[in-house]
């Protein structure tokens, strides 16, 4: 009985912890809609605007390149931002993603003319997601002027997520 029980419980972590592994074949989702209503229009030549708006910002690679930090010719971080911001690393069909989503929409707001909020989703923007080894997701990746970006991996709740910008954006 022990065993069985034992055996069960690894199999249930396991599937939780690698639920939303990048690896993962693509699932797709029937009710998109909470991450349909967090993210702006995905456009290739819009410059990065999310801290002056107050709204989380969908960007490209070809975006983050030109308005955040350019990993294709600079392998050493650079943020190109005047505000520091947190990328949100997700997929569509990701669970965690869509739960912090409302979040990250209300930090968006409280930080407006602060932060930057952006999101990239690692299935149309493998470029990005390969080169800073996204392996699991939601990710989370806070990126100041000075020093190297600090990454997140998994759900949190709003006060968990604040508490970290407050740590590694306004060293609090």
């Amino acid at each position: 009985m022990k065993k069985i029980f034992k055996t069960v419980s690894i199999l249930l972590i396991s599937v939780v912890v690698f639920s939303c592994s990048n690896d993962t074949k693509k699932q797709e989702s029937s009710d998109n809609s909470a991450v349909k209503t967090t993210i702006e229009g995905k456009t290739e030549s819009a410059p990065i605007t999310a801290g002056i708006d107050g709204k989380v910002q969908h960007i490209s690679t070809d975006q983050f390149v030109k308005g955040v930090s350019d990993f294709r010719t600079n392998p050493k971080f650079s943020l190109k931002s005047e505000l520091p911001c947190v990328v949100d690393f997700y997929a569509d069909w990701c669970k965690p993603c869509k739960m912090i989503a409302p979040y990250m929409e209300e930090l968006a707001v409280e930080y407006k003319g602060k932060v930057n909020f952006l999101k990239i989703n690692v299935d149309e923007e493998s470029e990005i997601a390969n080169y800073y080894k996204i392996e699991a997701i939601p990710a989370l990746m806070f990126c100041t002027k000075t020093g190297d970006p600090k990454m997140e991996v998994g759900g949190a709740d709003k006060a968990t997520i604040n508490q970290r910008i407050q740590t590694y954006l306004f060293k609090k």
